[in-house]
């Protein structure tokens, strides 16, 4: 009788473990929202001077998180020269693209650049089309020619908005621009930049 009562105790005690198990796993679980998503964004920027001596910058991003509050939106990628105080120093490109991914896949490629009053910026989609999602992955690059000597460092700004908006009005300030479409509390930015080769 008692070896009935193992082979009975046994199964289920492994079930209430499993259960117990996956009911701590899933409440450990955290949820981000759009607003915290900048700490969960890696952003990484990097130079080379190809055979023509033209600067090539390139930029990676990835989200390590998706937010709970829905993937919508537009996000901008901003381009900067700096001189050596810090400042911005007028940028020239005439190439550049901007590609997003779903794991290794290109499921989106622009190379429509616009002059921003800092630098040239990027404008890409952040959405779910299709069971395909656009903005989490990608990558930049653009290329330089006839660098000022007073160049000195390249910044890139990565703007994330959760709420539609319509695009850039020349002359403002891409901030600017955002705060006059009412999106004062639906961005953040990351910054990174890096001394020139």
């Amino acid at each position: 009788m008692k070896q009935n009562l193992l082979v009975l105790l046994l199964p289920f005690s492994v079930m209430l473990g499993l259960f117990l198990f996956g009911y701590y796993t899933i409440n450990q679980s955290h949820s981000v929202l759009n607003e915290e998503l900048d700490s969960h964004t890696l952003l990484e920027i990097d130079t080379e001077l190809d055979s023509m001596n033209n600067l090539i910058a390139t930029v990676k991003w990835q989200w390590e998180d998706f937010p709970t509050d829905g993937i919508v939106g537009e996000d901008i990628l901003e381009f900067i020269l700096l001189n050596e105080s810090m400042e911005p120093i007028e940028i020239f490109s005439n190439e550049g693209v901007l590609t997003l991914y779903q794991s290794s896949d290109v499921v989106y490629e622009t190379g429509e650049a616009y002059k921003t009053n800092e630098g040239i910026a990027f404008n890409f989609p952040n959405t779910i089309k299709d069971n395909v999602m656009l903005g989490p992955k990608g990558e930049a690059f653009i290329i330089l020619e006839n660098i000022s000597e007073r160049a000195v460092f390249i910044e890139v700004k990565y703007y994330h908005t959760w709420e539609e908006f319509s695009k850039y009005s020349p002359g403002n300030s891409i901030v600017d621009s955002l705060k006059e479409q009412g999106l004062d509390n639906y961005f953040w930015i990351l910054e990174r930049s890096i001394r020139l080769p």
